[in-house]
């Protein structure tokens, strides 16, 4: 079994001050085997705190990833973990962005089961023609265009025998409606604006 953390977007300083304190709490380096981190981390020290919660940390570069630091990030990533194969690639590049048969083009071309894809700074996780596309929106909720109300997000992936099975987690910052998602299990320390959607997903033989 491999843990696997996902980010995408996090845009400090230039468009957010921090990762939610919530968020960093759970991060707990000996849990997480790798992290992905999709791009637009703009600032070094940023992508400097996320190599500290795992070994294997792979990384795409954004269109806001200027500093030198980023100078070797590359465009796309493909590696293999528990026989599920795992393409990233920041998501900018993507027309429409976020676009599905765009991303689904994407994913044939990297010949992969599982697409990790970012830019939209919104969490998406979907299936299209038997295969996995995850969108862990923006960690820190930062702004993207217009659009200022961007909900703080990353994904957990649990990957054992080609079985994934992917948590969504969200900040928000007011108590939501009877539909709202289900909140974090209940410690000591929970903080109750935490909340996961769980989906399973397994690759086609």
């Amino acid at each position: 079994m491999v843990l696997v953390l996902v980010i995408g977007d996090s845009h400090i300083p230039l468009r957010a001050a921090a990762i939610p304190e919530a968020f960093r709490q759970l991060f707990t380096p000996d849990r997480i085997q790798a992290v992905f981190i999709t791009g637009n981390m703009c600032s070094v020290n940023t992508l400097n705190y996320y190599r500290t919660l795992a070994s294997e940390v792979y990384v795409t570069r954004g269109n806001y990833d200027q500093d030198a630091g980023f100078d070797k990030c590359p465009e796309q990533v493909k590696v293999e973990l528990e026989g599920v194969r795992i393409g990233m690639v920041h998501g900018h590049q993507v027309v429409p962005l976020g676009d599905k048969e765009s991303l689904g083009v994407v994913q044939r071309e990297m010949d992969v089961d599982l697409l990790i894809s970012g830019a939209t700074h919104v969490a998406k996780v979907h299936e299209f023609g038997g295969k996995l596309f995850v969108n862990p929106g923006s960690i820190t909720g930062a702004f993207r265009g217009a659009t200022d109300d961007i909900v703080p997000s990353f994904v957990l992936l649990d990957v054992k025998g080609k079985q994934v099975t992917v948590f969504t987690y969200t900040y928000v910052e007011e108590e939501e409606g009877a539909n709202a998602e289900a909140p974090a299990p209940e410690s000591e320390d929970h903080d109750r604006r935490l909340r996961i959607k769980k989906k399973q997903w397994s690759v086609e033989s």
